[in-house]
């Protein structure tokens, strides 16, 4: 039986329990059973295996106790721990560093933070009459991107990260980063984080017309250096045709001051001939290099006669040399080409 009685102690009114297990015989076959009597009757039946009045009872009485205080103590912190982790939510949805809205699967905004509503233009009432859904948001042109990332959140439970639009209340669109996790298996209701990349697209933009206008600025550039190598090409092309016909006037005139004498010395008048042939044959190999230069013919590798280029050389210059008085006089080894100098010429 149980025994649950009080007495004092030092004037001080405390409470002594006895736990007494009293078999009782019970009808035939069923054995023996505990009769439980006390006045707290409701009490849990498992006490009843430990005697609390007995040394041999109390060991197991504080292993039970100690384990028992020991799971009290880790419930206790990990309350803590979740109450600590649980502030700190609303905390970062407070601090309107990013949109964050609360979603349902049907489209209805539950609850957003400041940062999302300047985003779209709307305010609190709007969430609370209902007005604000996030399908109402997307323009048409984004539906198919909307579904994609709804199939992917039923299957996985969260979207990555993508870029569409919303449209704001006033009409107006606002480019979005925006990314998705559902809460639980269920995956009805969930959170969406959303950046505005407003000032991002405009920077881009800007960067793309920098680099318009930088294009541009390369375009007449090149234009101009194109125009200024023409005149400079049109100069040497010139000069190149000038010299060969000047020289052919000259030689020409000398024929002629030679036929015209009272004895006409006729070996002068055929050099100044061979000399007009030359300028022509000279003129015409310029002018068949221009047209391989404008056709852009491969290049052609060919024997340089030296002694011919100084020849051609001192007669360019024959008309100046000529009207400065000065006699120009050359003494050449015999060579055929440039490759036979390092050979057989003497410097």
């Amino acid at each position: 039986m149980y025994a649950y009685g009080s007495h004092k102690i030092d004037g001080a009114s405390k409470m002594s329990h006895e736990l007494t297990i009293v078999p009782v015989r019970g009808r035939k076959g069923l054995g023996q059973r505990p009769a439980i009597a006390s006045m707290g009757a409701a009490r849990e039946a498992s006490y009843a295996a430990l005697r609390l009045n007995t040394r041999e009872g109390m060991a197991p009485a504080m292993t039970f106790f100690a384990s028992e205080a020991a799971t009290s103590l880790e419930n206790s912190r990990l309350y803590r721990e979740l109450v600590e982790r649980e502030a700190k939510i609303p905390c970062l949805i407070d601090a309107n560093i990013i949109g964050i809205f609360i979603w349902e699967l049907e489209g209805r905004i539950l609850e957003a933070n400041n940062a999302f509503l300047q985003t779209v233009g709307y305010d609190r009432e709007d969430i609370v009459s209902g007005r604000l859904r996030w399908t109402e948001l997307t323009p048409t042109e984004w539906s198919d991107s909307d579904a994609r990332a709804v199939a992917e959140m039923k299957m996985v439970g969260i979207v990555q990260p993508f870029e569409k639009e919303y449209l704001r209340k006033d009409g107006s669109r606002v480019p979005v980063l925006i990314g998705v996790a559902a809460f639980d298996q269920r995956r009805n209701q969930g959170v969406a984080f959303v950046r505005d990349l407003t000032e991002r697209k405009r920077a881009e933009a800007e960067a793309r017309e920098i680099e318009r206008g930088y294009r541009e600025v390369q375009a007449e550039l090149a234009h101009a250096n194109s125009a200024a190598t023409m005149g400079q090409l049109t100069a040497s092309i010139a000069h190149e045709v000038n010299q060969p016909i000047a020289a052919t006037v000259t030689n020409a005139d000398a024929a002629l001051r030679w036929l015209v004498c009272r004895s006409p010395n006729l070996d002068e008048v055929r050099q100044a001939l061979v000399r007009i042939v030359k300028d022509g044959h000279r003129a015409s190999n310029v002018i068949g290099r221009i047209r391989a230069l404008i056709k852009k013919a491969p290049p052609r590798k060919d024997r340089l006669e030296i002694n011919e280029a100084i020849r051609e050389a001192i007669e360019f210059t024959r008309g100046e040399a000529v009207k400065n008085g000065v006699s120009v006089q050359t003494q050449l080894a015999a060579c055929r080409s440039l490759k036979e100098i390092g050979s057989s010429c003497n410097k």
